[in-house]
This record gives structure tokens, sequence and C-alpha cells, in this order.
């Protein structure tokens, strides 16, 4: 049901180009057991996943999106749901580097893969997350790779090794 929601939802915003590949396939499989809850106009559910072989049996772990329109728009479904109810995690301080690709988030998916796989062991983490607002002219990149990690100097060299492979520009900051 998500990937054919996302695939359908992907047509209409892209064109008929969109293709449903393998990386985009995999961003729409969901954990199990769980519960899933649809948000409107979106093609991916907000989801709770949990340790239990029965859904809703226990604490769930609920991941969200770090898009601020979509973290906003789930966040708002998550809450309304558990009537007010919500307990976020809260993360230390830690070094984060950005690379801004005109690359689509489905072509660089084994990319970032490999290289999340690469780098775990040195408790770096690698995100991407797509611009909204382009039909506007509001952003100048499709989408954007955050990596996050406790050494600046692990966080940076990750971050140059992904802008030179995605033909990005790279900023480095805290978080």
């Amino acid at each position: 049901m998500t990937a054919k929601q996302m695939e359908k939802m992907s047509r209409k915003k892209y064109g008929e180009g969109w293709e449903m590949n393998e990386w985009r396939r995999k961003m729409a499989v969901l954990p199990t057991p769980s519960h899933i809850q649809r948000v409107e106009g979106l093609w991916c559910p907000v989801v709770t996943a949990y340790l239990q072989a029965e859904a809703g049996k226990g604490a769930g772990v609920t991941a969200l999106p770090g898009v601020p329109p979509l973290f906003d728009k789930m966040l708002s479904a998550a809450i309304s749901e558990r009537d007010g109810v919500f307990h976020p995690m809260v993360k230390a301080s830690r070094v984060v580097a950005s690379v801004f690709t005109q690359m689509t988030e489905g072509d660089i998916a084994a990319l970032l893969t490999e290289c999340q796989n690469n780098v775990a062991k040195k408790g770096i983490m690698i995100g991407s997350y797509p611009a909204f607002n382009m039909a506007e002219g509001m952003m100048d990149y499709r989408v954007k790779v955050s990596i996050e990690g406790d050494e600046k100097e692990d966080v940076e060299d990750v971050a140059f090794w992904l802008a030179q492979r995605l033909d990005g520009r790279m900023t480095i900051g805290d978080k």
C-alpha cells in the first residue's frame, strides 16, 4: 500500500519520467509489528514500531522525518491520535554537516546506504531529505544529505567524500 501510494503521488508530482526503483521501494518498507497511521496528502505514514508480536502492546518507537514540513504534519497527526501524549527522545549535541545536491533521493540511496554501512562503526549517521517547493524556485537543491557524528574530523571527511560523489556543496556546523 505504501509503495503504491508513493508511486501514485510521485508520478503526479514529478511526471511520467519518475520510476519506482529498488531504492525507492525500500523507502516504502515498514517494520513489523507496527501501527500505521495514514496522513492526508503524504505517501509516507506515521509508523510506530513495537518489539512485541502485537502492535499496540508495550512501548513503541515512532520515527519522524527531519524535513520540517513533513515533520510538522506527521507530528501533529501522531499527537492527535495519541490524545496529546508523546514522549520525544532527547539527543546530545553532535557535529553536523550537510551536502546539498541536485540529484534525486532515489538515485543517491545506494551510495548513501554504502557510505552509512562503512561509517556506522564511528557512530556517524547519514540521512537524506528531499527539498520541497522546488517548483516555486524556493530551493537551490533537490536533496539535503545530513551527516551527524561526535568527531568533527570524521564528519567533515564523510561530508567531503559525499559532496564529491554527489556533485554537491557542503556546509559544516554544530547541532
